[in-house]
């Protein structure tokens, strides 16, 4: 067995330097697109069950913060990995499929300003931070830790809405985790994913 290993390892360790797209970059671009896939669904049918661009904005951050909880494999997969291979060929679609879903953050903004509900603002940059901030939030946020993944999404949500409200006084009802916009979030995802999400037993910090 040990003289079999000793003639595979090196077979292997020179297969994956010389053909990384077909054991290492290929994989990774089908869980990726997969993961848009799923992901652009379900903001698409969030969307349509949010009437204004606030609670919509909010409704996404929510559930940005969910996958952390009910996905958190293959979101700690895409969020961790991506910067490394977003140039590849492979990840064209994958590419398509993300500017997509930044499609909709533009949209929300815009409609957000038009309406009178967000201060004028740069769209792409604001777009970017919004996206940016929970790109991160892998890095930080623990299931079954002292927050759970709504009440960390309220968190975000009064970040970000606190800074482009016009009018601030609607803020706490739409970043409220037991609010009309957070249990919709709850809602897509158990359609969507078949679980509840939120159902990691809390932790002391």
């Amino acid at each position: 067995m040990k003289i079999i290993l000793g003639k595979v390892r090196p077979f292997l360790r020179h297969l994956t330097e010389a053909h990384p797209q077909v054991l290492i970059i290929a994989p990774f671009a089908r869980l990726h697109d997969r993961y848009m896939e799923r992901r652009l669904a379900e903001a698409r049918d969030l969307l349509t069950r949010l009437n204004s661009p606030d609670q919509q904005l909010a409704g996404l951050l929510f559930i940005l913060m969910q996958y952390q909880d009910l996905d958190r494999n293959a979101t700690l997969a895409f969020q961790r990995e991506i910067a490394m291979v977003a140039t590849l060929e492979s990840l064209d679609y994958g590419r398509g499929l993300r500017a997509d879903y930044m499609s909709l953050i533009h949209t929300i903004l815009e409609d957000g300003v038009r309406v009178g509900l967000f201060r004028p603002l740069d769209v792409p940059v604001q777009s970017l931070l919004i996206f940016g901030a929970t790109q991160w939030t892998w890095t930080w946020f623990r299931p079954g830790g002292r927050l759970t993944a709504l009440e960390a999404g309220a968190q975000l949500v009064h970040l970000c809405l606190g800074s482009l409200l016009v009018d601030r006084r609607r803020l706490d009802r739409i970043a409220d985790p037991a609010g009309k916009v957070a249990q919709t979030t709850v809602a897509v995802l158990t359609e969507h994913l078949g679980s509840e999400p939120g159902a990691y037993p809390r932790e002391s910090a």
